[in-house]
């Protein structure tokens, strides 16, 4: 009954989403997020520029990448609250990541950013030709 984006996996290529926000230097951005068994590779991005779904090396040129198998666990009914804050994009800064509330890393920025970020991106590849990732809920917030 939640509505969602529905990603569905394919077994060739890479899958994912891409979702524009106003640009921001320090923000938080929520997601509650559902990834099957069948999806691995799972990253998420945060960029200063858009990119193709398609593009292979997008994650390789994000400010932020964060790789999300290890965090979230795969059983297939399960939702997870996946949240993203960041601070500092222009100089370099960090992102920390909590899942289900609890803390799951630090990231340090692979660039500064120019002005900030404005684009998260998901992406992963599937095992399978069925199956999908959803995605529900999504929000950011500018941090001060």
């Amino acid at each position: 009954g939640t509505p969602a984006l529905a990603i569905p996996l394919k077994s060739s290529g890479v899958c994912g989403a891409l979702w524009n926000f106003p640009i921001v230097d320090a923000g938080e951005l929520t997601v509650r997020l559902q990834v099957p068994p069948q999806a691995s590779a799972v990253r998420l991005g945060l960029s200063d520029h858009f990119n193709r779904i398609d593009d292979g090396k997008a994650i390789d040129h994000a400010v932020y990448a964060i790789t999300l198998d290890a965090a979230v666990p795969r059983e297939a009914a399960g939702w997870h609250d996946v949240r993203l804050r960041w601070a500092d994009a222009t100089l370099a800064g960090e992102v920390t990541l909590e899942i289900d509330g609890k803390p799951a890393g630090r990231f340090g920025a692979q660039r500064p950013a120019q002005f900030g970020v404005n684009y998260l991106r998901i992406e992963f590849r599937g095992t399978a030709d069925e199956g999908r990732v959803l995605l529900a809920g999504l929000s950011m917030r500018q941090m001060p």
